[in-house]
């Protein structure tokens, strides 16, 4: 890692725990206390959510989700999550024209808010395919995570958020999105690989530039409840406890495997932490 005059570089903090009796389910409560005293924002009033995805993932028809919100509303829900499908790919967050809400999903957030509930909406922000908008305008900003056999770039490329100006845009546009429909849940998602960071800092300037993203979403929308979809399995460790107010660990919906999971995430995650559908 190369520091500038006067540059400070912080390690990552790494936790020991003592494991009393030797097996891994001793430590659990201690690690529990640890992260609800060091670790996790204040807790919020968290709702009952209904999501998109497992009716028919990306395919979304409005008719079909009045009807769903019809629904969401008798069973109680308290909120109701578009996922994915919504937008033109990753990376261009513009709604398509052609399909789904046909341009017009501020008017179904308005019927999500009418009925009561938080309008929520899914994103993987970090995650642009190479024919995104974005990379052409601003090809500074990010860098391919998907190099090609023969070196060349390939399909997906993430935010270099080592680059204030970078983080900037990526602030800007989750800001722009949150106002525009009028959000009060945001589903973040991460599926794909973060690629190897061509600076040798592994990835410290990446990190760094995305928590101070996800500070300023926290203290500027306070209001909007954050959800690390941990589904996609690239980021669920104690330091994002920090930024989401609860953790998504799977769209696996058998009964005996979400059991599994949940049972595996309690032994670092306190339980309060863990959504389940």
């Amino acid at each position: 890692i190369e520091l500038q005059p006067g540059e400070k570089f912080h390690g990552p903090e790494i936790l020991l725990q003592i494991l009393p009796s030797r097996d891994i389910e001793s430590g659990t409560a201690d690690l529990h206390r640890y992260a609800l005293k060091h670790l996790v924002p204040p807790v919020k009033e968290y709702p009952v959510i209904y999501n998109t995805w497992l009716d028919k993932m990306g395919a979304l028809d409005v008719k079909r989700l009045q009807r769903q919100l019809e629904a969401a509303v008798a069973v109680g829900c308290e909120a109701f999550v578009i996922d994915a499908g919504w937008y033109v790919m990753l990376g261009d967050w513009r709604e398509k024209e052609d399909a789904a809400f046909f341009g017009k999903m501020a008017d179904f957030s308005a019927e999500v808010r009418a009925a009561g509930l938080r309008f929520g909406i899914w994103f993987e922000p970090e995650s642009l395919s190479a024919d995104a908008p974005a990379i052409k305008e601003h090809p500074e900003f990010f860098q391919c995570t998907a190099l090609q056999a023969d070196g060349k770039p390939g399909s997906r490329y993430r935010f270099r958020c080592e680059n204030p100006d970078a983080c900037q845009y990526y602030y800007d546009f989750l800001a722009k999105a949150i106002r525009k429909y009028h959000i009060g849940y945001i589903k973040f998602d991460m599926n794909h690989f973060l690629g190897y960071d061509d600076s040798g800092a592994e990835l410290r300037g990446f990190a760094t530039g995305w928590h101070q993203v996800m500070r300023r979403i926290q203290q500027d929308f306070p209001d909007v409840i954050l959800e690390n979809c941990s589904s996609g399995a690239m980021r669920t460790d104690l330091q994002t406890l920090r930024f989401f107010d609860t953790h998504f660990v799977s769209d696996n919906a058998e009964p005996w495997e979400v059991l599994r999971i949940s049972q595996g995430m309690l032994l670092r995650f306190p339980p309060g932490r863990i959504l389940r559908w």
